[in-house]
């Protein structure tokens, strides 16, 4: 019997492509997947809301998937979520304190609300989401995840950089959207993609290391770590590609049904009941 028993796949460069949509090939292969036994989760930056609730209810998911970077864990089905860290009151005025002095985009994401302070997401990352402006922001409880757009690309090290050594209390990471260009996600320093997918295991029932996980990108890194499984799509960053224990095609490709098929469905490992 495989001893694996949940595949958790990243979104955005994984999943799907910058089309955002996946693939007839990768919808069959996840529903077959799952209907052999196997859990199918989805570990991503965006909010539940929009995209995801839509891509929840195309491939049918029950299992809860992990969202905004690790911050929340959502109940597909209910449509709620069932875990989260929310950003410390304190780290969330200091940060907006020190973005606004030097003029840096910045948004805070709470529930269905995101509040912005310069360069606006884009229409498919905000659809499910209500955009206030920043001056209405009179709390600052329950906020999920904070993102800093238009960082200029050679610059981005450096600055996180500057932002880890500042906000301690603070877990960063560089995510890149459908256009490839680079953001920074800022979550509690008490979670993380890796973090949550620990509580992802404890919530279904496994262990880690019965996790197969696929990724793209730099801020998969830490969801790969967890898993016992690592699998990077071909594009992958060479440090990602490195600790994988097999690359797969990209998303373009199907790289998520390559995998499902090598390690769920070969004649040696597929769930017998």
């Amino acid at each position: 019997m495989n001893k694996f028993k949940a595949f958790v796949a990243d979104f955005d460069g994984t999943l799907v492509d910058s089309s955002l949509k996946i693939s007839p090939t990768v919808e069959n292969s996840i529903k077959n997947l799952i209907a052999r036994g196997f859990l199918f989760s989805i570990a991503t930056a965006r909010p539940f809301y929009g995209i995801m609730e839509e891509v929840c209810s195309q491939l049918s998911l029950k299992s809860p998937i992990i969202v905004r970077a690790g911050s929340e864990i959502f109940d597909p089905v209910q449509k709620v979520p069932i875990w989260a860290k929310y950003i410390p009151e304190s780290e969330a005025k200091h940060l907006i304190k020190y973005c606004l002095e030097i003029e840096q985009s910045i948004s805070l994401e709470r529930d269905r609300e995101i509040y912005v302070f310069g360069k606006q997401p884009s229409k498919e990352y905000s659809s499910g989401l209500e955009i206030k402006d920043f001056q209405s922001l009179v709390e600052y409880g329950r906020i999920s995840k904070i993102v800093l757009r238009g960082v200029e690309e050679n610059t981005l090290e450096e600055f996180k950089k500057t932002l880890s050594s500042t906000f301690e209390a603070l877990h960063i990471d560089i995510s890149l959207n459908p256009q490839r260009k680079a953001v920074l996600d800022i979550v509690s320093g008490e979670t993380s993609k890796k973090v949550a997918l620990h509580k992802f295991t404890e919530l279904v029932g496994i262990k880690p290391e019965n996790v197969v996980g696929i990724g793209d990108g730099y801020n998969d890194q830490e969801l790969l770590s967890a898993c016992g499984y690592k699998v990077a799509m071909q594009n992958a960053p060479e440090e990602i590609r490195k600790i994988a224990d097999i690359i797969v095609k990209t998303a373009e490709k199907n790289g998520v049904a390559e995998a499902i098929e090598k390690i769920f469905m070969s004649s040696d490992g597929s769930k017998r009941a």
